[in-house]
């Protein structure tokens, strides 16, 4: 019985250790909000088809600074933008962050796009570097808008 008692005890110590370090499998980070994503609510002007680029604020820069960014969550608003519009995410210094993973967007409800291929290796992303741009192009539809959400990852 002390054996068993022992050997349960050993195995509470390793597993959470081995669920922390994930296995080498991707997963989002906590940052200091507490939550591994950033959202923003992007709308085009009512009387155009154009998006004024989104510059990102001194919040978002500390929130995201250093961080990849690991899947994009797109949510149509109530006037969607044309199908297949694009979505370009950049750096300050104008460096893709998305690599052309958003460049045809469908406008459907509510759409995924993840930034690294299933076995984890980078596939398009480099680290946000603070300041981020969220430019919206190819579109056809007047005052739409969209919901983009972040999710990040070290």
């Amino acid at each position: 019985m002390k054996k068993i008692v022992y050997f349960i005890f050993c195995l509470s110590l390793v597993i959470p250790s081995l669920v922390l370090a994930g296995w080498g499998t991707p997963v989002p980070l906590n940052v200091t909000s507490g939550s591994a994503f950033k959202t923003w609510a992007i709308t085009g002007t009512a009387s155009g088809t154009t998006f004024a680029d989104y510059n990102s604020t001194t919040t978002d820069q500390n929130f995201m600074k250093g961080y990849y960014i690991y899947l994009a969550e797109i949510t149509m608003g109530s006037t969607a933008p044309a199908d297949n519009f694009k979505i370009e995410i950049m750096n300050d210094d104008n460096t893709s962050l998305t690599g052309g993973a958003l460049d045809d967007c469908d406008n459907a409800t509510h759409s995924k796009f993840y930034m690294f291929d299933l076995d984890t290796t980078r596939k398009y992303t480099p680290p946000v570097d603070g300041r981020i741009k969220i430019r919206t192009t190819e579109n056809t539809i007047d005052s739409a808008s969209y919901t983009i959400k972040l999710y990040l990852m070290r």
